[in-house]
C-alpha cells in the first residue's frame, strides 16, 4: 500500500491526463453544436447523436479494457486504447458527412475507454479503505476540471475558427498522451490474474450486493450530469440564442460545487460512514431535480434559473462519486480490472442510454429536464434506503 508519496503523485497526474482525455471529449463541442447542426444540415436535437455515440462504446469497451488489463497489464491496454482516440480525433477532423462524424465519434469512445477503466483500477491497484477514499476523492476533485473547462474551450475553438478545431485539439493532446504514458506510465499491476473464466469473474462481481447498490447510484450520478450538459447547452443556445463562448461560461459554475462535494466527502467520511454520505448525496440530488422544476415555474427560462439548480446537483454528485466508487471496489482487490469495467462501463452506457432519450424530447424550457433529474434521484435515495434496511434485517 503506498502513501501520498512523489512516486504515487507521478502516477496520479499520468492518470488525471489520461482521464482527462475521455471527460474533455465528451463535453468539448456542446457549444458548437448548432454550428455543426448547421454544417451537417441535422437538427441540434439529433447532433447530440454525436455525443451518445461517443458514450455507448466509451460505456461498452471498458468491459474489454478491464479485465484484460487484469491479465495483460494495465499499460498495454492505454496505449492501445489512446491510439484508436487519435484516430477517431483524426477522422472527425476531415468529416464532410454527418455518418463520418459519427463513426469518428464512435472511434474516439472506444479508444479512451480504456481511461474510464484506469481511472478506478489504477486507484484500486495502490490502496484500499479509507485511503482508497481519500484518494478517489483527490481524483474526483482533479478531474471535474476537465468536462467543465472543455466546453469553454470548445466554445473559444469555435469563435476563434470553426468546429473543426476543437478535433485538431483532440489530435494534438492524443498524440502527446501517447508519448508521456510510454515514456513515463509504470505498470501497476503487478499481480496479473492468469486464472479464471472471465464470466466467472464477471458473475462474481454482478452477484456482490453492495457493489451493485452502488453502481445504481453511480449511473443516476453519471447519467444526471451527461443530460444535464446537453440538455443545458442546448438551451442556452437554442432557446436563450447565447453564443458559444457565452454558454460556455456558466459550464464553469458548477465547477466549484463539484470540487466541494468531493472535499466534503472525504473530510466527512472521518466522522459518518460512508453509507451516510451516500443518503445526503442522494436528498442534494432530489432537491435539485425540485428546485429546477420550481425555477421554471418562477423564473421562467433564464441562465441562472437553469445553472443554479444543476450546481446543487453538482454538489451531490461530488459526495456521492467518490464515496460509492470506494464502497464498490473495496471488495475486489484481485479482479480491480473487471470491477473498475463494470463500474465505468455500466455508468456510462448509463449515460449514453439517457442522453440518447434525451435528444427525443423538445426543449423549450427546463421543465422536461427537472423531470428527468428528480425521477434519476429518486431511484437513487429508494435503492440506498432499500439497501440500508436490508443490512438492518440481517443483523436483526
Amino acid at each position: 500500500m503506498a502513501n501520498f508519496d512523489r512516486h504515487f503523485y507521478r502516477i496520479l497526474l499520468l492518470i488525471i491526463l489520461l482521464t482527462a482525455a475521455g471527460q474533455m471529449t465528451n463535453t468539448i463541442y456542446v457549444p458548437a453544436l448548432t454550428q455543426m447542426a448547421h454544417e451537417f444540415s441535422v437538427s441540434v436535437g439529433r447532433m447530440q447523436a454525436v455525443i451518445a455515440c461517443y458514450l455507448f462504446p466509451y460505456g461498452l469497451l471498458q468491459f474489454f479494457y478491464g479485465p484484460y488489463s487484469d491479465r495483460f497489464g494495465r499499460k498495454p491496454m492505454i496505449l492501445i486504447g489512446i491510439v484508436f482516440f487519435t484516430l477517431g480525433s483524426i477522422l472527425a477532423v476531415f468529416a464532410t458527412h454527418f455518418i463520418t462524424l459519427l463513426i469518428a465519434s464512435f472511434l474516439q469512445g472506444s479508444g479512451i475507454a480504456v481511461a474510464g477503466v484506469m481511472a478506478r483500477t489504477v486507484m484500486r491497484d495502490l490502496y484500499s479503505g479509507m485511503k482508497l477514499h481519500s484518494a478517489n476523492s483527490i481524483m474526483a476533485i482533479a478531474l471535474i476540471f476537465a468536462p467543465l473547462i472543455a466546453p469553454l474551450l470548445g466554445g473559444l475553438f469555435t469563435d476563434l475558427h470553426s468546429w473543426r478545431a476543437i478535433f485538431v485539439f483532440l489530435t494534438i493532446y492524443g498524440i502527446l498522451l501517447l508519448a508521456i504514458q510510454w515514456l513515463f506510465f509504470p505498470e501497476t499491476n503487478t499481480q496479473k490474474s492468469t486464472k479464471g473464466n472471465l464470466l466467472a469473474k464477471y458473475k462474481t462481481v454482478l452477484s456482490n450486493g453492495n457493489f451493485m447498490i452502488n453502481l445504481i447510484l453511480l449511473i443516476v450520478a453519471n447519467g444526471g450530469v451527461a443530460v444535464f450538459e446537453v440538455s443545458s447547452g442546448a438551451l442556452f443556445t437554442s432557446v436563450l440564442q447565447l453564443s458559444p463562448a457565452v454558454a460556455s461560461l456558466f459550464f464553469i459554475i458548477p465547477l466549484p460545487c463539484y470540487m466541494f462535494g468531493s472535499f466534503l466527502s472525504a473530510r466527512l467520511a472521518r466522522r459518518y460512514s460512508l453509507d451516510r454520505l451516500l443518503l445526503i448525496g442522494c436528498f442534494t440530488l432530489l432537491i435539485s431535480g425540485i428546485a429546477l422544476g420550481l425555477s421554471y415555474y418562477i423564473f421562467g427560462v433564464t441562465s441562472l434559473s437553469i445553472i443554479l439548480p444543476g450546481c446543487l446537483y453538482f454538489l451531490g454528485c461530488g459526495i456521492i462519486f467518490p464515496t460509492a466508487t470506494t464502497k464498490a471496489l473495496e471488495e475486489f482487490p484481485s479482479i480491480a480490472g473487471t470491477a473498475g469495467a463494470v463500474l465505468g462501463g455500466a455508468q456510462n452506457l448509463g449515460a449514453g442510454l439517457l442522453t440518447a432519450l434525451a435528444a427525443f424530447i423538445p426543449l423549450k424550457n427546463q421543465l422536461p429536464l427537472a423531470i428527468i433529474l428528480s425521477t434519476l434521484s429518486v431511484c437513487a435515495l429508494v435503492s440506498v434506503m432499500m439497501s440500508q434496511r436490508s443490512r438492518i434485517v440481517k443483523v436483526s
